[in-house]
């Protein structure tokens, strides 16, 4: 996860440098959001196999099975335009693809994916009002990338909303103070992060070095409440 925290970070830079230029996102993309928002989301697609995706995905993933987990993602959200969870998916693998060329120097495909991967993350968290599964998982993301980028205000937005809707017993609830800790942290929220941070060693929510690492914007790997929460059923 420190690798990816990484690479998040240094995609946020890239966005910043291409502010203004033209857009990233094609017309496909833009065809398929607008089915989205015509259809009401429903769970008929077996998000399974999104799951497995999610638990295999990391920093090490090969460029070529990157590759064919976005093209067959795409092509089920062609199929199933309504599945957010898909969509959700779809940014993720964009933003690992992104890396993969960043690191070939190739700055226009890894600001092209890059920008592909956030605005499929964002349209997964807001076709649906009040989703917080989703909205949750951008939260995961935007939490670690820091004041460096334009997604603070994004994970502010988050934050709030999931801290009112979950309730004080949910499971999740400890991660989320992680996630705003860290939020906070990395955007310049002095009084929150030392609130959250003081409360998390505290009451030990986890383990110090959980949170010794997640100062260090190094994120734990994602636990089963957490999967439960995205693959599950509403």
């Amino acid at each position: 996860m420190k690798q990816f925290n990484q690479m998040v970070k240094r995609l946020a830079w890239i966005l910043l440098l291409i502010a203004g230029i033209s857009t990233a996102v094609s017309a496909e993309d833009i065809q398929l959001n607008a089915d989205t928002k015509t259809i009401e989301p429903t769970n008929d697609f077996n998000n399974d196999n999104l799951k497995k995706h999610l638990e295999k995905i990391s920093p090490r993933t090969s460029f070529r099975e990157l590759e064919n987990m976005l093209t067959a993602m795409t092509e089920d959200l062609a199929s199933y335009p309504q599945n957010l969870d898909s969509r959700m998916m779809v940014g993720y693998v964009s933003l690992f693809l992104a890396e993969k060329y960043l690191q070939q120097k190739n700055f226009i495909k890894a600001a092209e994916f890059s920008k592909k991967g956030f605005y499929y993350i964002d349209e997964a968290a807001e076709t649906r009002e009040n989703d917080i599964k989703r909205r949750y998982f951008r939260l995961r993301i935007d939490a670690f990338i820091g004041n460096s980028s334009l997604r603070c205000p994004v994970a502010k937005s988050d934050t709030e909303f999931l801290a009112g809707a979950l309730s004080d017993s949910s499971e999740l609830k400890p991660m989320l103070t992680l996630l705003t800790a860290t939020y906070a942290s990395n955007c310049l929220d002095e009084k929150m992060a030392t609130e959250k941070w003081q409360n998390l060693y505290d009451n030990k929510l986890f383990e110090n070095e959980v949170l010794d690492n997640a100062k260090k914007n190094i994120a734990p790997k994602w636990q089963d409440v957490e999967l439960a929460l995205l693959f599950g059923k509403n």
